[in-house]
């Protein structure tokens, strides 16, 4: 008999349809035409009869289509058998799986010792290593199965007896079995995608009589199936953000061979790219960003999953600090700095400081994602002030830094500069007096308004303070801030100009 009709399959339904065209011919048992003895245990010492269920396990050595088995047994009379290949389980005795189908036998065997052939059909496929059981049930009369009594002279398996699986060497230790394996039987065959071909099958029952079944396929190219699995709708900018992408295949055997891709653009133009199933990218500023992830097969054909996200503007860090000095008074030039950073390396900014007082001023800084600032300003008049600076990007994002700023009045700032020489532990106590007392008449005449009598009376503090570092009473490190102090009081006073007075030192 022979069979034969046409179709079309992708390269994942072969299989089935090379399955469903055997399934034509299984009038006849599909033993293969050249089996190879695989595994054997030939001693028939011993024998166990009477009982319903045996077994013997053995160990493939060979992977392939077990299609037969050879048992030494007898059956006097007639008897009714089923005979079934099982896994095992963990302990070694066989379980209550059955591969393929049992092969079932009725009648009567030649005595004695002689070994028996079992077709196995569908032949059940195994492999090189695994242990499986070979399990003979009487369902009526009498079977008798040799063994090689106390001789243990298998090593892949022993035998089992009984419907608990009893075993040891009371009972024997091996049945007396053959298993016949052939390689590669009933193998699907290979076809290339986008070809037409046609397949005949032919089962042999190894007594002369065959059946074939034909078929013509054409193998379709199927393109895999994309998919990024992680989807944010936003990333702001300058933060790395991963993506995994993931493919599945029609075709099983294009699923190891599958190349992965990723490309970026921004605003239309390429921006990145990557080459495996994890990637990630780090806008560099806001705009549109178009993801997509490909995966190709050895076939050359891909396919791919596309996403759209957004990068959003983040808004600059700004950063403010205040130069320390021992006063800060009127008229007296402070130093400020600052600094900011910004995600959003191609952004432009604007920078302003606003000094508390309605004095201001602006500078514009180009894209780099950082700066460092610089400013200087002086009051004109003692208050607290709030000093803010603020830094503005290009799209909008605006970050602020305050920092306070005390003005001292005079007698506050001279309080302060008084202090400052009771500290010191290079004076006496006569010459810290000395000193203090010409600061606290200044901060007196300062009190009535009589700036010049504060400010000569500075002069003199000046003159005997310049005698103790000449001296070296004091070092020049402990009266470089005192100093400083006492020309910013007399510069809030409007009497002391750097860069026109001097003050001549006491001989």
């Amino acid at each position: 008999m022979k069979n034969s009709f046409r179709g079309s399959v992708s390269r994942g339904s072969l299989a089935a349809a090379f399955a469903a065209a055997l399934a034509l011919a299984v009038a006849l048992p599909a033993q293969a035409t050249t089996d190879t003895l695989d595994q054997s245990q030939t001693l028939t010492f011993g024998l166990q009869r009477q009982i319903p269920l045996l077994a013997q396990t053995f160990t493939a050595g060979m992977s392939g289509q077990l299609d037969r088995l050879s048992l030494a047994a007898d059956i006097s009379g007639f008897a009714i058998i089923r005979v079934s290949i099982r896994t095992v389980t963990s302990t070694g005795s066989p379980s209550g799986t059955t591969l393929g189908s049992p092969t079932a036998f009725a009648g009567s065997f030649v005595c004695c010792r002689q070994f028996h052939d079992f077709v196995l059909n569908p032949t059940i496929s195994i492999t090189s290593g695994t242990q499986y059981a070979i399990v003979v049930e009487t369902v009526s009369g009498v079977l008798t199965w040799y063994n090689s009594s106390s001789l243990n002279s298998y090593a892949g398996g022993r035998l089992y007896v009984g419907s608990t699986w009893l075993t040891g060497s009371q009972w024997g230790e091996d049945f007396a079995f053959k298993t016949w394996v052939a390689a590669n039987t009933n193998s699907a065959p290979a076809l290339a995608a986008a070809t037409a071909a046609t397949v005949t099958v032919t089962a042999n029952d190894g007594q002369g009589h065959t059946a074939t079944a034909s078929f013509t396929v054409t193998v379709n190219a199927v393109a895999p199936v994309a998919r990024i699995v992680t989807d944010p709708a936003t990333i702001p900018e300058g933060t790395s953000e991963p993506f995994t992408g993931a493919a599945t295949t029609s075709y099983a055997g294009d699923s190891n061979g599958l190349a992965y891709s990723w490309r970026v653009t921004k605003n239309g133009a390429a921006y990145a790219s990557g080459a495996s199933t994890a990637f990630a990218f780090t806008p560099d500023d806001e705009g549109t960003y178009v993801v997509t992830f490909q995966a190709t097969d050895d076939g050359a054909m891909s396919g791919s999953d596309s996403m759209t996200i957004i990068g959003t503007n983040v808004t600059p860090t700004a950063h403010v600090s205040v130069a320390q000095s021992l006063v800060t008074v009127p008229q007296q030039s402070i130093a400020f700095s600052g600094s900011f950073t910004d995600p959003g390396v191609l952004d432009t900014h604007r920078v302003t400081w606003n000094f508390g007082d309605g004095a201001s001023s602006t500078a514009n800084y180009g894209p780099g994602g950082l700066a460092t600032l610089s400013a200087s300003h002086s009051y004109a008049a003692a208050g607290t002030y709030t000093l803010r600076l603020t830094v503005i990007d290009d799209d909008g994002g605006a970050g602020q830094a305050t920092a306070t700023v005390t003005v001292q009045t005079t007698q506050a700032a001279l309080s302060r500069i008084a202090g400052a020489v009771n500290a010191l532990n290079s004076l006496n106590a006569g010459q810290k007096n000395s000193l203090i007392a010409k600061l606290n008449a200044a901060s007196a005449s300062a009190g009535r308004g009589d700036n010049k009598a504060c400010n000569n009376q500075l002069n003199a503090f000046l003159n005997d303070f310049q005698a103790d570092v000449k001296t070296a009473k004091v070092s020049d490190l402990q009266a470089g801030p005192i100093s400083s102090a006492v020309y910013s009081v007399k510069g809030s006073l409007g009497s002391y100009n750097r860069f026109l007075e001097w003050w001549p030192l006491a001989e």
